[in-house]
């Protein structure tokens, strides 16, 4: 974009953009960002659909049923008398949006 308010490049990350590059860019620069996002994007599909995790993020339901069942098939990890917790949110993108990124994310900490 061309546009140099950064209140509207942070609201196009909000919005889900992964990078922002202003205009105007040298080649290499757009070819380096382009590259870059091509290989994390590969990288994740390695892992797998939605097989992202870490500390408050965001993880798709199945997978996560999918390594609890074999958390508990194999027995490894699981303390007698332990438990599990899932909180489902309702609605997050519009929680997100009503929250902003920042706030959203903190909250997920919170429950982290």
């Amino acid at each position: 974009s061309g546009d140099p308010d950064t209140d509207r490049q942070f609201a196009a990350l909000d919005a889900g953009g992964d990078d922002f590059i202003a205009k105007p860019v040298r080649p290499r620069h757009l070819i380096a960002a382009v590259g870059n996002r091509v290989r994390r994007a590969r990288a994740a599909t390695q892992r797998g659909p939605r097989a992202l995790g870490g500390s408050g993020a965001l993880v798709d339901r199945g997978v996560l049923f999918d390594r609890i069942a074999r958390q508990l098939a194999a027995r490894t990890g699981v303390t007698p008398g332990g438990g599990l917790l899932l909180i489902e949110l309702n609605d997050a993108p519009r929680l997100r949006e009503r929250l902003g990124l920042g706030g959203f994310d903190r909250l997920l900490q919170q429950f982290a």
